[in-house]
C-alpha cells in the first residue's frame, strides 16, 4: 500500500497510475510534496489524510443512501412535521377568520338594533327618555364591545345618538325627556356596571359652593355626558319646563337649584313651595329635603297679605324645626330612602 504522489490517496503498491487523479506514479522530475517528507511528520500526515479520507466517504455513503433506514425514517416524519405545520397554520387562519366574520355579524346586528330604537324613540317621543337612557347605560357597560383577542365594537354612538333623541323629545314636550336632559346639562353621568343616572351626583354638586376644590376641580368644571362644563342655566330651564307639568323630580331638582342658586336667582320661597308640592307626591327626595330644609331653617313661606311696602303677599322664614324635620324622614323612609335613615338616628339638641 502506497500513497498517490499527487493527491495523497491509497492506491496499490504495484500501480503505475494513481486510481484516484489518474497521474503516473514515476520518479521522474522533482519529488511531490509527499515524497519529500521525511520521518514520523511525514507518516502522521498521510495517515492523517487517509482517515480524513475515510470517514468523509462513509459520511458521504451513510447520508446519501436511500436505502438507509434511518434515512427513510427522517424523511418520512419530516413530511409529516412539514404536513402537520401547514395544517396547524390553515386552521388557525381558519379560526381568525371565523372570529372576524361573527365581529362582523355582530356588530352589524348591534347596529341594526340601536338604529331601530332609535327610530321608535324619534317617532314616539314617549319612549325617548327610556331608550336614551338604555343607550347610556349601554356606553357605560360596554355592552356592544367585545375586548378580546380579536376586538370590535358598533359604530353607533351611543352617548351622541341619546342625547340627539332626548333634545328632540324635550323640544317637543315630554317632560321625562326634559327632566333626563336638565339632569345631564347639571352633570349627571352613567357609571360602569350601574344601571341608573347617577342624579344623587347633582345634589351633592348643587349643595357645595361654586368654587369648592375639595375634589382637585371647581364644580363647574366637572365633565358632562355631552364633553361639556357643568351648565346649571340649562338645567334649571329643562327642570322648569318639567315641573310646570307636574314631574315631582324635576320640582325636587328646581327647588335645589332655587334653594342653592344654581342656574338661578337664589330664592327659599320658591324653593320651598317647589320643594312642598314635590313631597306631597310622595317624591322620596323631595321629602328628605324638604326635612333639610325644616332643620336647616331654610322654609319661607309666602302668607297671602298686604305688606308695608305695598306688596300683596309677605314671606315668613320658619326657624329650625327638628319635629318637623322628623315628619318628613319618616316619610322618606317609608318611600325606600335610606338616606333617611341616617338622619333619624343621629341625635339633634
Amino acid at each position: 500500500m502506497k500513497y498517490c504522489r499527487f493527491c495523497g490517496k491509497i492506491i496499490d503498491d504495484n500501480s503505475k497510475f494513481c486510481t484516484h487523479c489518474g497521474k503516473a506514479q514515476t520518479t521522474q522530475g522533482s519529488k511531490t510534496a509527499f515524497e519529500a517528507m521525511d520521518g514520523s511528520a511525514s507518516r502522521i500526515i498521510k495517515v492523517t489524510i487517509g482517515c480524513i479520507q475515510r470517514m468523509y466517504t462513509k459520511i458521504q455513503m451513510h447520508k446519501f443512501n436511500s436505502n438507509s433506514k434511518v434515512w427513510s425514517v427522517i424523511k418520512k416524519w419530516s413530511k409529516r412535521v412539514v404536513v402537520l405545520t401547514f395544517v396547524i397554520i390553515a386552521f388557525g387562519l381558519i379560526v381568525l377568520l371565523g372570529f372576524w366574520l361573527y365581529g362582523i355579524h355582530q356588530t352589524s346586528k348591534w347596529n341594526k338594533e340601536d338604529e331601530r330604537r332609535e327610530t321608535i324613540a324619534l317617532k314616539n317621543i314617549s319612549k325617548a327618555d327610556d331608550i336614551a337612557r338604555e343607550f347610556f347605560e349601554e356606553d357605560a357597560n360596554h355592552s356592544h364591545k367585545c375586548d378580546g383577542y380579536l376586538s370590535y365594537s358598533c359604530d353607533f354612538d351611543h352617548i351622541d345618538r341619546g342625547i340627539k333623541i332626548l333634545i328632540n323629545a324635550a323640544e317637543k314636550g315630554d317632560a321625562k325627556a326634559q327632566f333626563t336632559l336638565g339632569c345631564i346639562y347639571a352633570g349627571a353621568l352613567y357609571y360602569h356596571k350601574e344601571t341608573d343616572l347617577h342624579e344623587d351626583r347633582i345634589r351633592f354638586m348643587m349643595g357645595r359652593e361654586i368654587n369648592d376644590e375639595s375634589e382637585g376641580i371647581s364644580i363647574y368644571n366637572w365633565p358632562t355626558m355631552m364633553d361639556t362644563k357643568i351648565n346649571y342655566e340649562k338645567a334649571a330651564y329643562w327642570w322648569y319646563q318639567a315641573a310646570i307639568q307636574g314631574n315631582a323630580s324635576a320640582m325636587e331638582f328646581l327647588a335645589n337649584a332655587y334653594r342653592y342658586g344654581r342656574g338661578v336667582e337664589k330664592n327659599l320661597c320658591k324653593a320651598t313651595e317647589l320643594m312642598k308640592v314635590a313631597a306631597e307626591k310622595d317624591n322620596s327626595w323631595a321629602q328628605l329635603n324638604y326635612g333639610d330644609m325644616f332643620r336647616d331653617g331654610d322654609v319661607w313661606i309666602k302668607i297671602d297679605s298686604v305688606s308695608i311696602n305695598g306688596d300683596n303677599y309677605c314671606v315668613i322664614r320658619v326657624k329650625s324645626n327638628i319635629k318637623k324635620a322628623k315628619e318628613w324622614w319618616k316619610k322618606a323612609l317609608e318611600n325606600g330612602n335610606d338616606s333617611a335613615k341616617e338622619r333619624l338616628e343621629k341625635i339633634y339638641e
